[in-house]
């Protein structure tokens, strides 16, 4: 398989190597072009094992004494981690975005593209100021 840089992977890349259901909110794979691999055969191997299924997972983090801090949304994409919310993003804006992408209701397993906005710390303020004021 071809590595790209990390600053090459353009959201028009990402494209061709994954597809985003906006209705799941699930990532795939696709089929990859020979130019992408150093043979046809490589192609047609990736192909037949790969296309077409999930793409990314989630994993845990921030372990400390065995004790997991959180899970995390990941997709490994030409030897590079990219967090699947930011993945997303970039498959329907056409650009990868600035900032923090948040859940909207907290879920990372969510990642419908309806539950996800960009964040700032001013936005994550707000949010934890109305939490806190809802448990009372």
């Amino acid at each position: 398989m071809r590595k790209f840089a990390r600053k090459d992977m353009t959201p028009e890349l990402l494209a061709q190597l994954i597809r985003y259901d906006e209705d799941s909110g699930e990532l795939y794979w696709r089929e990859r072009a020979a130019w992408m691999f150093g043979s046809e055969t490589d192609a047609q191997r990736w192909n037949s094992r790969y296309a077409g299924l999930p793409a990314g997972g989630f994993i845990l983090q921030g372990a400390l004494n065995g004790i997991y801090d959180r899970p995390r949304s990941t997709v490994q994409v030409c030897g590079h981690s990219y967090s699947m919310d930011r993945v997303i993003w970039a498959l329907v804006h056409g650009e990868w975005p600035e900032g923090r992408i948040e859940h909207i209701d907290g879920k990372i397993t969510n990642t419908k593209l309806s539950n996800l906005r960009r964040s700032d710390a001013w936005q994550r303020r707000v949010d934890a100021q109305q939490q806190e004021v809802s448990f009372l």
